[in-house]
């Protein structure tokens, strides 16, 4: 869906992929029926990096449903460590270590 309507790619055009794991490989669009379509991979153009460097994130703890926004969010972006920090402003005394693990 993505490809075809937000893209605009069609049979034969090429694309990079990557998934975070595997590097970044060149693909060609395929269609899959009418209105769908798959990338089928190619050639490897990248190696994925092996990560040389930990990177920690200090936050006032928040409630459950921003501090689950805020673990994806960090290990979105590549952070290995997250560490509650209480300040004097900080509302939320208390984090539930197990919900938060990564």
């Amino acid at each position: 869906h993505y490809l075809m309507t937000v893209m605009r790619c069609t049979a034969g055009d090429t694309i990079l992929c990557f998934d975070g794991v595997h590097g970044e490989w060149l693909a060609q669009v395929e269609p899959e029926g009418k209105r769908s379509c798959a990338p089928v991979c190619m050639e490897q153009t990248r190696q994925q990096p092996t990560q040389t460097m930990r990177v920690s994130m200090l936050f006032a703890p928040l409630k459950p449903k921003r501090m689950a926004q805020l673990v994806e969010k960090a290990t979105e972006l590549g952070v290995t460590e997250l560490q509650p920090v209480l300040t004097s402003r900080t509302a939320v005394r208390h984090v539930n270590t197990a919900k938060v693990s990564v």
